[in-house]
This record gives structure tokens, C-alpha cells and sequence, in this order.
């Protein structure tokens, strides 16, 4: 007898009613088409699928479905921090389990605080790891699809920018910056204007972690996060080409 346990952390992506659709066929139909279904019976199959539940965790409290169609509406709650498919099947020996597949468990978590991921865990006779493997590459295939790039504000995730670690982190960064260019550029003007530049720059990025989080659950919040940070990316953007174009305007006329 062997046990078999898969950890796996899951992409940035975004999480919406079609993923939960998706991953829940993946769950309840392709796993066992593909994977599973060979070594168990009807009645095994039919606990499995029985044994199946999605929650959604948001700010008041968690509710719990037998299917992501209980759950009515296009859109996640606005307030969703936690999404979790679970699934658990303990077999007992039959002819028809010819491989001794006596314990599955899936576990599918979706959290804003990073934590969560995809924990499989197998207990068989000899291909527990093999079959773990299997199940993890179809569940992954079905989240690729809604992969994003926000893991890209997320990069420092482990530090705390908060309070007193802002305030520090910055006057660090605004200190090297400010020495770097003064060593580079003779003219304060210029210094100041990178230094104001790179400043941005930073302010940006911190924003933006909280305007696009490492999982975005889709729901009327994550639109309005949506439009205000492109909003946002927008005015940095004319500030950047505004400063530059000033720059060259006052050199122009003063040198």
C-alpha cells in the first residue's frame, strides 16, 4: 500500500463562474473518464460524485453548494475572499478495484491571501503518485485558461508594506535612487525629475497590489478595481509623458 500527497500553489488567475463550471466538470466527469473511473464501481463512482461540495467564503460568513448551479447569479459576492471545491472518496476493498484505490482526496482552494492551492492525496496499492500526477495536470489544464499577470505586483508579497514598512521601504528606495542619479547627472534638475519618476513608479506599484490582487474572485468589486486601476495606469502614464516633455521644454529654452 502506498500514500501519495500533492501540494501545488495555484497561478495568479481570476476566478469566475465559468472556471467554477469548468473545474467542477473536471472534478465530477474528465477526472473519472480519464483517471479514476477504470478502478472504481457505479456505487463508488456515484458516493464520489456525492461526496462533492464548492463553498464561498466572503466577509459576513461561508455558504456551501452541491453544485455551482445552486449558486444563482453571473457574478461572485462582491465581498468573496475564499472559494473551495472539495472532494473525498474512501473505498472499500472490491474485485472491481483492481487496483486497491482506497482513499482519494481533492482539495481545490482559491484564497486572496495566497495560502491556498491544490492538495491531492492517494492511497493505493502502487501508482498513488502516478495517479495524484494525472489528476493535478487536468485540474491545471482547466485553470490555465484564466491565468493572469498580477502575480507581477504580488513579487514582494512576503514583505509587510504596511504602516512603518512603507514608510521605510520608500525612504530607501528614494534614498538610493537619489544617490544613484546624483552620481550619474551633474544636473539637479534631472536628478530631481528621475528620483520624482522613480517615486511614481513605486506609489504605482503599491496601488496596484491592492487594485489587482494575486487572485481576483470576478464580482461588481473586482470590476470597479478593474476600472480604477486603469484609471490610475492611465494618469501615471500622462504624468510620465507630461514631466519628460516639460523637461525638454525648460532645457530648451534654458540652455
Amino acid at each position: 500500500m502506498s500514500k501519495y500527497k500533492l501540494n501545488k500553489k495555484i497561478h495568479s488567475c481570476t476566478v469566475d463562474k465559468e472556471l467554477l463550471i469548468n473545474l467542477e466538470d473536471c472534478i465530477l466527469n474528465r477526472i473519472i473518464d480519464k483517471v479514476i473511473g477504470e478502478y472504481l464501481n457505479e456505487e463508488m463512482i456515484e458516493k464520489y460524485k456525492n461526496n462533492y461540495t464548492i463553498s464561498i467564503k466572503e466577509k459576513d460568513g461561508l455558504e456551501e453548494f452541491k453544485r455551482i448551479e445552486d449558486y444563482k447569479g453571473p457574478l461572485l459576492p462582491k465581498d468573496t475572499n475564499q472559494v473551495k471545491l472539495d472532494v473525498n472518496l474512501i473505498t472499500p476493498d472490491i474485485p472491481e478495484n483492481n487496483i486497491g484505490l482506497s482513499y482519494i482526496s481533492i482539495k481545490i482552494g482559491f484564497n486572496i491571501f495566497y495560502e491556498e492551492g491544490i492538495e491531492i492525496n492517494i492511497q493505493s496499492e502502487n501508482q498513488s503518485k502516478q495517479i495524484a500526477s494525472n489528476i493535478y495536470d487536468l485540474i491545471k489544464e482547466t485553470i490555465e485558461h484564466k491565468y493572469n499577470g498580477n502575480y507581477v505586483y504580488h513579487l514582494f508579497r512576503t514583505f509587510d508594506f504596511s504602516g512603518f514598512g512603507i514608510a521605510l521601504l520608500s525612504a530607501g528606495v528614494g534614498a538610493y535612487f537619489t544617490l544613484l542619479i546624483s552620481l550619474q547627472f551633474s544636473s539637479f534638475t534631472y536628478s530631481s525629475l528621475i528620483t520624482f519618476l522613480n517615486y511614481l513608479f513605486f506609489l504605482f506599484y503599491l496601488i496596484s497590489s491592492k487594485l489587482k490582487p494575486y487572485i481576483v474572485f470576478e464580482s461588481t468589486k473586482s470590476k470597479k478595481y478593474k476600472k480604477r486601476y486603469n484609471d490610475i495606469k492611465t494618469l501615471v502614464i500622462f504624468t510620465i509623458i507630461g514631466s519628460i516633455i516639460v523637461k525638454l521644454i525648460f532645457s530648451y529654452i534654458f540652455n
